[in-house]
């Protein structure tokens, strides 16, 4: 069994990409918060909580908690305790 520990994976067609570029050769991944605001390749950085809406709908896909520097991090940390 593959299991891939870093991903940013938390939409339809970013896990069509992965299943299709991996062969689905990888049985379980590690998705991450995304937050590069400079990414032209992603057009809106998730939150926590769209992961694991999308976490709930693929089962082999687990959320992995991330925090922003540049944000408010005590905020961030609340929310994450309230969800994870």
């Amino acid at each position: 069994m593959m299991i891939d520990i870093h991903t940013h994976v938390f939409s339809e067609h970013l896990w069509n990409t992965y299943q299709k570029k991996s062969k689905k050769l990888v049985s379980k991944i590690i998705s991450i918060p995304y937050f590069n605001k400079e990414s032209k390749d992603i057009p809106k950085i998730p939150d926590i909580e769209e992961l694991l809406e999308f976490t709930d709908t693929h089962p082999n896909v687990y959320a992995l908690g991330s925090i922003d520097m540049d944000d408010e991090i005590e905020k961030q940390l609340a929310r994450h305790e309230e969800l994870l």
